[in-house]
């Protein structure tokens, strides 16, 4: 009886571990692709333009948070302001 139970605890505690990475990766799936806008690809955009824009006499800044996209094989943000492989 007592060996039963313990089979029957380590099943629960092993598809409890298992539904805990499932759920886990799906989080991060949908963190990824809700970081991963075109809105936000647009944004990168519009900052490189603005620093493009920029006049060296005023040394007018573009004020803009850190914004960042990636795919699976490269990347860009507006500090560099070109793709870059992974």
């Amino acid at each position: 009886m007592k060996t039963r139970l313990l089979v029957i605890v380590g099943l629960v505690l092993v598809i409890g571990a298992m539904l805990a990475v499932l759920i886990n990766h799906h989080i991060s799936i949908r963190e990824y692709e809700s970081n991963n806008t075109p809105n936000q690809l647009r944004g990168v955009f519009a900052n490189c333009a603005c620093q493009e824009k920029q006049n060296p006499d005023t040394n007018m800044l573009c004020t803009q948070p850190f914004i960042d996209w990636e795919n699976s094989t490269h990347y860009i943000d507006n500090n560099i302001c070109e793709w870059r492989k992974k």
